[in-house]
């Protein structure tokens, strides 16, 4: 049995499309590896010298883990603790509202009288 044409022409040419596909499979996972190696440095750059020491190692991602479980937790009471003001906040506004209504209120009744 004979092969499909587009076999004959590669045959022909001496080429080999799994070959080409392998080749460009490996260039891209070589040229992603290069890539990410590149942004690690960059991103081990940004970091402090100790944090960059614990990512190298790759040792340390639990404890990492763990400092940022610890930091989210002490950002969330530091959100309560301000929507518990803004809440406070907002109360006496609306009670300082309240109470200058009723001085204008006063000051209307004040200025008819003279």
């Amino acid at each position: 049995m004979e092969g499909t044409e587009s076999e004959k022409v590669f045959e022909k040419l001496n080429l080999n499309p799994q070959l080409f596909v392998n080749e460009v499979i490996n260039r891209i996972d070589y040229t992603v590896d290069g890539d990410f190696e590149f942004f690690q440095e960059e991103a081990l750059k940004l970091v402090t010298e100790d944090e960059s020491n614990e990512l190298k190692k790759n040792t340390s991602g639990d404890s990492l883990m763990e400092d940022n479980l610890l930091a989210d937790a002490d950002l969330d009471d530091q959100l309560n603790s301000l929507r518990e003001k803004l809440h406070a906040a907002r109360k006496e506004s609306a009670e300082l509202q309240r109470e200058l209504h009723g001085l204008k209120l006063q000051n209307d009744l004040s200025q008819k009288k003279i």
